[in-house]
């Protein structure tokens, strides 16, 4: 069998722990974010997922090309999935009702005080602020 192209993976974690993973783990897989990638490389990544795992605040982006990706196309590819994180992707994922961290604490603040993002309302996202979504190669597939 030959091979058809090259998987590559990056980590992260949430910005909390979602408290249904599986409901989590299901929106995630039925958003397919390879519809939405950007034109320059729409030609060369032909899937794109994120996978939670199981501890409810971690997950992996996987993504499969049917090439060998190029050092400046990886570095495209974590722009663009940083992007998804912060937006697109994130701002659904957050509003979901999975998305409420079930440990969360409101924290003591003066009612004047600006609430500032969305983990200060015990919301969960994808954490792209700490997390600078740096892909490697895996394997070929």
């Amino acid at each position: 069998m030959a091979d058809r192209g090259f998987k590559y993976v990056s980590s992260g974690t949430l910005t909390g722990t979602v408290n249904d993973v599986e409901a989590a783990r299901k929106y995630l897989t039925e958003d397919d974010m390879t519809k939405h990638m950007d034109d320059h490389l729409a030609p060369a990544v032909i899937d794109i997922r994120w996978d939670l795992k199981e501890d409810g605040r971690s997950y992996e982006v996987i993504a499969l090309a049917c090439k060998e990706l190029e050092p400046y196309e990886m570095d495209q590819l974590a722009m663009w999935v940083n992007g998804q994180n912060s937006d697109g992707l994130g701002e659904g994922f957050e509003q979901q009702d999975f998305a409420t961290d079930p440990d969360y604490e409101e924290p003591d603040y003066d009612e004047d005080e600006y609430l500032d993002g969305a983990d200060q309302l015990g919301m969960v996202s994808f954490d792209w602020k700490t997390n600078p979504s740096k892909f490697v190669k895996v394997e070929r597939f």
